[in-house]
């Protein structure tokens, strides 16, 4: 027998609705109930975490474009990141290799977002992050001030990248201080990241600014690039044994990678 709905096609059959409460039926309702409550908890962590999601997405995207393309020859006044750091070298400049380093942040940071954000949701009920919520604006600013040193660095603006990456250190330290309160949890998954982060953003103003002097024509400035590094790793050093010990986790990874240093050392040098 046909019904209503099949009147405007010819030799169709409606099937009778058997399923109607049987599990089918409650299986389409479940389904239902999954992807509305799943709505409400996606709703909710870009209302809670929207800014910090926005600030991580535009750093990854600008890092991750402007390390790819070939801005040196799309754009006048444009060099990629390999062009920028090649340009000079010296004792203290980290081998290329060493900056795959960044996947591993922005891989543990996008885990800190989902563990945040499902803290936010109520779906992880024993989370203790009120530090977190009250740090929220240091992270945002220090992805947008890295986002801001990567385009600055593509247009050969040394020392104003210099200062933005700085400020992007200042901040991840002041953030991870913020967070030194969490449980055991919250550290690996929250604080110890954002170290990590700090530490080689402190490491690549070190470089950048080096970078900066090296390509001065003034002799002096390699002598204050060799100084500047050297006090640096005498400053890590230093905060290292001021801190206490339940404190040092974090700055055990925050500490500046200097000795990974590129291979034609010798040559600038000399």
């Amino acid at each position: 027998s046909s019904c209503a709905r099949c009147k405007p096609q010819r030799n169709v059959i409606c099937p009778p609705r058997l399923w109607e409460g049987t599990r089918m039926e409650r299986t389409v309702s479940e389904h239902d109930d999954t992807v509305q409550l799943l709505s409400v908890y996606i709703l909710t962590a870009v209302h809670e975490q929207g800014w910090c999601i926005a600030a991580f997405s535009l750093n990854v995207l600008t890092v991750q474009l402007l390390s790819n393309a070939n801005c040196g020859t799309a754009r006048a006044g444009w060099a990629t990141f390999a062009q920028v750091l090649g340009s000079s070298l010296s004792m203290f400049f980290p081998a290329a290799w060493a900056y795959q380093i960044w996947d591993v942040i922005f891989f543990w940071e996008a885990g800190l977002l989902v563990y945040t954000s499902l803290s936010s949701t109520g779906v992880m009920r024993d989370c203790h992050l009120e530090s977190w919520e009250q740090a929220q604006s240091l992270f945002i600013g220090a992805h947008v001030l890295q986002a801001l040193w990567f385009v600055l660095l593509c247009r050969r603006r040394l020392l104003l990248s210099t200062f933005a990456i700085g400020g992007t250190s200042v901040c991840l330290a002041v953030f991870g201080v913020r967070l030194l309160r969490l449980d055991e949890q919250g550290y690996f998954l929250v604080a110890l990241p954002a170290w990590l982060h700090a530490g080689w953003a402190m490491a690549t103003c070190l470089v950048n600014f080096n970078h900066a002097l090296y390509s001065s024509s003034a002799g002096g400035w390699s002598v204050a690039a060799h100084a500047s590094a050297s006090s640096t790793t005498a400053l890590s050093v230093s905060s290292r044994l001021d801190v206490p010990n339940e404190s040092t986790c974090g700055l055990d990874l925050a500490s500046p990678p200097l000795t990974l240093s590129a291979p034609a050392a010798a040559d600038s040098i000399a």
